[in-house]
């Protein structure tokens, strides 16, 4: 009835315009505090006051829910006007509400809207939240009170997301409960109420990005999550040097590094994700990545490796420590505990003095005098490690992969992965070439413009161009990734074991097409039944090499008689 009449009554005012008219001005202020607004305003070209005003508040469907009346005053040289302040029912929900004044003197209604939040219901949403946070309380109810009081916090989607799991749903809850909590005696504090809600919101921010890493579950998943998340949770270390965050961009979409963040379980807080970002991201390189770049994992993050022996690694010789790195790059480690272990297992291999066959040069010889010759009986020979599951369209090729395997000669592309169908680089062949050979101690530094002294490959190609074993082309260039030719390989291997001429070599069907510098070593090794043609009469001189073809060639040659 109450609000009928103030109804009637604005009405009476915009109907009767026997005064002059002026545009009114109306201002709502919002006290927490008293969950109340003060109403003021302004009647600008008014001469005088004590006119009858009339206050309505409506909600968003037009629901009158508050009417005041008072009078405007002749104050300071205008007139303005003052409501008693109204106090907000404890029921009305938080929203948008629509303001009203109106009176004769107006030329039309002063209306404007304010947003309104029930601080009262703020304050209940909040202990209600705060308590399901008490021990003794599952992740289910605090999942549960988080959504349901939500909205009354103004927890928007930025601060929820939809949980699958239950490691996602528990990462989710133990990352919240690590908000300090003061829960104020009442709604009435309405700063300290206002201070709780915004430490609920970072809290529930970094809560939302903890299980929706948990819940990764492809690249698609994890690059969505880097970018919302990463660098606001401040992982990037802000040093150059122990930064992961370059490599980690790096591998972030490789299968290598995706795979270790899809398998991350368990409950996590904010130092164990880093912790699953960092190490899938270095053992990702080290199953994927270069000699060179599992080099530089080791040496400029040892600092992550658990217990890692890097001073007995530091004094090794180049060559030795490429050894090292070749012994342990594109192996799959499902920890940084057992990449370590691994590393300081090759790092104390290395630093046993070989044992025959091996020699000191200090490069005054060229030629290597036949040492890659390596007689071996019958029973040495074979071989019970199978490691790799891919040999079964080379099954020529299983004994000589296994057999320079065992020997550290050649590597798996993964654990349990040759690629015998893969093509060799320049460099890996060098490297193939002087670990059959032995320890031969050189500097890292080489003629050759393309091969940095840090790269992984460059204490071998340094030892080999030493030796006269490999030269270059003609621009100064040794071309370490360039794949390495059938004709170049025997090349090197010919110039390796200072090899002679052939008195009477097979003839092959493109025998024309080999290069000149290469004719010597392809006759030789072809009378020595090392290598072979490719099955049509043709030696493909010109063709890359595979891995398989690569491991017979030196299978054969190191089985040789001198």
């Amino acid at each position: 009835m109450k609000l009928k009449i103030f109804a009637i009554l604005t009405a009476l005012f915009l109907c009767a315009s026997v005064l002059p008219v002026a545009a009114a001005t109306v201002k709502v202020s919002f006290d927490a505090g008293a969950n109340g607004i003060d109403v003021t305003g302004t009647v600008p070209e008014a001469t005088k006051g004590g006119d009858d005003l009339l206050l309505l508040v409506e909600d968003e469907e037009g629901k009158g829910i508050l009417s005041a009346v008072t009078k405007s005053e002749y104050k300071d040289g205008e007139v303005v006007y003052t409501f008693d302040k109204q106090i907000m029912s404890a029921e009305l929900l938080s929203g948008t509400y629509t303001v009203t004044v109106s009176g004769r003197s107006f030329e039309a209604p002063a209306q404007t809207t304010f947003p309104y939040t029930n601080p009262i219901m703020v304050y209940n949403a909040l202990k209600d939240l705060y308590d399901n946070m008490a021990d003794g309380k599952t992740v289910s109810e605090l999942w549960g009170s988080f959504n349901t009081n939500a909205e009354a916090l103004g927890l928007d989607a930025t601060y929820s997301i939809a949980l699958t799991t239950d490691d996602g749903k528990a990462t989710f809850a133990a990352l919240l409960k690590t908000v300090e909590r003061n829960l104020p005696a009442d709604y009435t504090h309405s700063l300290e109420v206002a201070a709780e809600i915004e430490k609920v919101k970072a809290a529930a921010r970094k809560a939302s990005g903890g299980a929706a890493f948990v819940e990764i579950a492809d690249s698609a998943d994890f690059e969505a999550w880097y970018v919302e998340f990463y660098e606001e949770f401040g992982y990037n270390d802000g040093t150059e040097e122990s930064d992961v965050t370059p490599k980690l961009i790096s591998v972030k979409s490789r299968e290598a590094f995706v795979r270790r963040i899809v398998a991350a379980n368990g409950t996590l807080d904010l130092d164990k994700i880093k912790d699953v970002l960092y190490g899938s991201t270095l053992l990702a390189i080290i199953e994927t990545g270069t000699d060179t770049e599992v080099q530089k994992i080791f040496e400029n993050y040892s600092g992550y490796f658990p217990g890692i022996n890097m001073g007995a690694y530091n004094v090794l010789s180049d060559l030795k420590k490429a050894t090292v790195i070749g012994a342990l790059s594109e192996e799959t480690f499902d920890t940084l505990e057992a990449a370590a272990d691994e590393f300081d297992k090759q790092v104390e291999k290395a630093s046993k003095p070989s044992e025959g066959g091996s020699s000191q040069n200090n490069g005054s010889n060229k030629g290597s005098g036949g040492n890659m010759y390596l007689p071996v009986s019958a029973e040495e020979d074979k071989t019970e490690t199978k490691v790799f599951s891919d040999m079964g369209e080379t099954p020529w090729a299983e004994d000589a992969v296994y057999f320079l395997y065992e020997r550290g000669i050649v590597n798996g592309r993964t654990e349990n992965s040759y690629a015998p169908e893969a093509f060799v680089t320049r460099a890996e062949f060098v490297k193939m070439v002087m670990v059959a050979m032995g320890d031969t101690e050189v500097q890292t530094s080489t003629k050759f413009k393309d091969v940095a002294t840090d790269a992984w490959y460059a204490p071998y190609v340094a030892a080999a161009a030493e030796l006269g074993i490999v030269t270059g082309d003609e621009n100064g260039n040794f071309n370490p990734e360039a794949q390495i030719s059938r004709e170049d390989m025997a090349t090197i291997l010919h110039r390796t074991i200072q090899g002679g001429k052939a008195v009477e070599a097979p003839e092959f069907s493109d025998s024309a097409e080999i290069s000149d510098y290469a004719k010597v070593a392809v006759d030789f090794f072809a009378e020595k039944g090392v290598i072979n043609g490719l099955g049509d009469g043709s030696f493909g001189p010109k063709k890359s090499a595979t891995r398989a073809e690569t491991a017979v060639m030196l299978y054969r040659l190191m089985r040789a008689e001198k």
